[in-house]
């Protein structure tokens, strides 16, 4: 039985349908599909639903709606949406989608007088995705971006200790070690804590396990 709606939905699809569920017929389960990120059932979709990509002009509300939180705790440097705006337009920001919900951003900025370093900041994660492994995904895949951008070195400020970064390959380190572009434009009075780490490190059969697939747009 479950075959044959299977075979339904591929039909809807290639007469071209955008997307297709299959529910069980437990009560409410379909407002829990439409209504709630993760949903109940099966989502067959044509386009990219759920994904990881380079940000543009249209997600600067919903990066911002997601940092806030952490803004407003003293834990991420405010930007403001010119900032954000700018980031997408430089093409040194990321965002994690579902439909149309932020579920992860950060970004990854260069500088001319270091070109092998970048520094990774406006890293966030929805609170509802937290503990499932989406952060440990979202770095896999900026550090894979930075790899093919001929990047070695990647670094972060932060006024937090980072267990987290350190249990995956950052190590604590000295102000004098940032570009100098950056260490110019250090704040003193936040005492922010750098952390880096050696891209070079990154076993090749964790690397083999991911892939860029870069999408510019989402329909």
């Amino acid at each position: 039985e479950l075959l044959s709606y299977v075979e339904l939905l591929i039909e809807a699809l290639a007469s071209g349908t955008r997307r297709g569920h299959l529910l069980d017929s437990l009560q409410g389960s379909l407002l829990q599909e439409l209504y709630t990120t993760d949903g109940r059932g099966t989502l067959v979709s044509q386009d990219l639903y759920d994904g990881l990509r380079l940000a543009d002009a249209s997600d600067v509300s919903g990066i911002l709606h997601l940092t806030m939180p952490l803004v407003e705790r003293g834990l991420l440097k405010k930007r403001s949406g010119y900032e954000v705006e700018r980031s997408c337009s430089s093409r040194e920001m990321f965002v994690w989608k579902r439909d149309d919900q932020t579920l992860g951003c950060a970004s990854l900025e260069c500088f001319d007088d270091a070109p092998d370093m970048a520094e990774l900041g406006c890293f966030v994660v929805s609170e509802a995705c937290r503990g499932k492994g989406h952060g440990t995904v979202l770095l896999a895949y900026i550090e894979r971006v930075a790899l093919l951008q001929g990047l070695r070195t990647i670094f972060l400020l932060t006024t937090q200790t980072m267990q987290w970064f350190e249990e995956r390959g950052f190590r604590s380190t000295s102000v004098d070690k940032l570009p100098e572009c950056k260490r110019k434009s250090y704040d003193v009075t936040r005492s922010s804590k750098v952390y880096m780490k050696n891209l070079d490190e990154i076993p090749s059969s964790v690397m083999e396990r991911f892939s860029f697939v870069e999408v510019d747009t989402l329909e």
